[in-house]
């Protein structure tokens, strides 16, 4: 019996390979993360970086228009003020375009704790945008949301 050696160019590198600091050299990551402000509960940006792929605007974050598709972690965390059965829900939606229907990718409907946390990796093109959709009372100071852009 015997072993052939697998070929390098068959071999796929460890993900962490693939985010490497020498992989990215040059490259600027793209994140952004909305808060609620303490009066009118409107989102605002609370920390984005310089010369970003992802901008705020009407309660969404867009991908600029240029940007080629690429992988975004998207993330929310949610305190509701308290327990109200299955009255309350967080949804994350990819909002339609040209193209292109309106898609829930992660919603979380009344759970046993007044605390949701919700993450999930998403394709995105320029043009596209998500939007994160609330139902029932929450604590402004604790909830939050944002992304990331991954490759």
């Amino acid at each position: 019996t015997s072993i052939s050696p697998v070929k390098p160019e068959n071999v796929t590198p460890p993900v962490s390979a693939l985010f490497s600091p020498e992989r990215r050299a040059g490259i600027s990551p793209s994140y952004i993360e909305l808060e609620t402000t303490t009066i009118d509960l409107e989102w605002q940006e609370h920390v984005t970086c310089e010369s970003c792929s992802l901008s705020f605007h009407d309660n969404c974050i867009y991908v600029n228009n240029g940007t080629a598709r690429s992988l975004f972690f998207i993330y929310a965390q949610v305190v509701f003020k308290k327990r109200e059965k299955p009255r309350w829900s967080v949804k994350l939606i990819r909002n339609g375009s040209i193209g292109k229907s309106e898609k829930v990718e992660a919603q979380v409907l009344g759970a046993a704790s007044r605390l949701v946390w919700m993450g999930r990796i998403i394709t995105l093109t320029g043009g596209d945008s998500v939007t994160l959709n609330i139902t029932g009372e929450y604590q402004n100071e604790e909830t939050f949301w944002g992304a990331f852009q991954l490759h």
